[in-house]
C-alpha cells in the first residue's frame, strides 16, 4: 500500500506484463517523451534477482490507455504526444522557470506563442548569449535491445548522475530532451566563461564514460563500449520554457541547438565536434590551450591536422547515405575537438 499523500509505483515488469507492451514499445513510448522516465531502485519483491528495477507511477496506467485509443482512432505518434502534453499541463496548471533578467541589457518579451505543434510556451521570451552542449548515447537502439528493461534503465540512469555533476560543476543549464539525447546550455548572463565552460565539460564528460564504460564492461562480462558523442555550438536566441513531454527545461528558438545536436550525430566513438563561430568566440589565448583539428586519411594512415577545419560535406561522402541528412549543414566549417592542453 502507498503512504498517504503518495502516489503508488508500479515495477516495469508488473506494467509490461498487465499492458501486453513489449519492451521495445514501451522504451519508445519513454524516448518519445509520453511516459515520464521511471524511478531506478532496489526491488520491492525479494523474489526478483534484478540488483535495480525500474519503478512508474501508477498514472502511466491512465497513459498508456490514452495511447491506445489515439491509436485506434488513427492519430500520428507525433500528435498522440502533442494531445498527452496539452492534457497534462491543462489539468497541473504548472509553472515553469524563467531566465532571469541582468543588467547586460537582457531582452525580455512578454506573450504567448506556439510552436507548429502547437505546444503552449512560457510567457517570458528572453534574448540570451549562450553555448549549448548535445550529447548522444552511441548505439543506444542496440544497447537498449541487448539489455533487460532494469538493467537499461540502471544504465541511463547512470549516464545522466554522471552528467548531471558536470553540469553542476561547470554551471551549465538544463534543457529540454528526449530519449538519450541530454542537451545543457552555458548561458553569458549566469556564467562569465559560458564558451570555454562547455568544451571543458564536454572533454571531462568523455573521461567519465570511458570509466563509466570499463564498470559495465566488468559488469556485464561484454565488449561493447559505451559513448557520448558531442556537438558543441554558440548563439544568441531567444530563450524561454516549455511544458515538455516528459522533462521540465530551457529551450532555446532557433537553429544554434539544432546544429550542434546534427554535429553529435557526426560524432563517433565519443568525439567532440564544434562550430568554427564557435572557436572564433574564444580569444587566442582560450584557443591555445585547445587541441583541435581535423583528420584526414594519407596513404592508408591517419593524420591528425591541427588548428584547421572542415566543410561538413567534405567530411561526409557524397555517396554515403548519411549525406542527404546534413545537406543543410554542408557547408558549414566545423572542427574536432581532442584535449585541452
Amino acid at each position: 500500500m502507498a503512504e498517504p499523500g503518495k502516489a503508488s509505483l508500479i515495477s516495469s515488469i508488473a506494467l509490461l506484463a498487465k499492458t501486453g507492451l513489449s519492451r521495445a514499445t514501451l522504451n519508445n513510448y519513454i524516448k518519445m517523451g509520453m511516459i515520464p522516465r521511471p524511478i531506478v531502485k532496489k526491488p520491492d519483491d525479494p523474489s526478483i534477482k534484478a540488483k535495480q528495477i525500474g519503478y512508474f507511477k501508477d498514472s502511466v496506467w491512465g497513459t498508456i490507455e490514452k495511447i491506445k485509443l489515439y491509436k485506434k482512432e488513427g492519430r500520428s505518434m507525433k500528435e498522440i504526444g502533442s494531445l498527452l502534453s496539452l492534457k497534462t499541463n491543462r489539468s497541473s496548471g504548472e509553472r515553469f522557470p524563467e531566465i532571469p533578467e541582468n543588467d547586460a541589457g537582457m531582452f525580455s518579451k512578454k506573450g504567448y506563442a506556439v510552436n507548429g505543434q502547437g505546444k503552449i510556451l512560457e510567457k517570458t521570451l528572453s534574448l540570451v548569449s549562450f553555448s549549448v552542449l548535445v550529447a548522444d548515447l552511441q548505439d543506444s537502439v542496440r544497447i537498449c535491445a541487448e539489455l533487460p528493461p532494469e538493467e537499461y534503465f540502471s544504465l541511463i540512469h547512470q549516464v545522466w548522475k554522471c552528467m548531471e555533476g558536470l553540469f553542476n560543476k561547470y554551471s551549465g543549464a538544463h534543457g529540454q530532451h528526449t530519449g538519450e539525447r541530454m542537451i545543457y546550455y552555458f548561458l553569458k548572463n549566469t556564467n562569465f566563461n559560458y564558451l570555454m565552460n562547455a568544451i571543458l565539460c564536454a572533454l571531462e564528460l568523455s573521461e567519465n564514460m570511458l570509466k563509466l564504460s570499463n564498470e559495465w564492461k566488468i559488469r556485464k562480462g561484454w565488449f561493447n563500449d559505451l559513448f557520448m558523442n558531442i556537438g558543441i555550438n554558440e548563439g544568441e536566441e531567444y530563450f524561454g520554457s516549455r511544458p515538455g513531454l516528459a522533462t521540465i527545461g530551457l529551450t532555446a528558438f532557433g537553429d544554434s541547438v539544432n546544429y550542434a545536436g546534427r554535429l553529435s550525430e557526426i560524432a563517433r566513438y565519443g568525439s567532440i565536434w564544434t562550430t568554427k563561430n564557435f572557436m572564433n568566440r574564444l580569444s587566442e589565448e582560450e584557443r591555445k590551450k585547445i587541441r583541435y583539428g581535423i583528420r584526414r586519411k594519407q596513404h592508408d594512415r591517419e593524420v591528425l591536422i591541427e588548428n584547421v577545419f572542415s566543410r561538413v560535406m567534405d567530411l561526409v561522402p557524397p555517396d554515403s547515405l548519411k549525406s542527404s541528412k546534413f545537406m543543410d549543414i554542408s557547408t558549414l566549417p566545423v572542427t574536432e575537438v581532442f584535449s585541452f592542453r
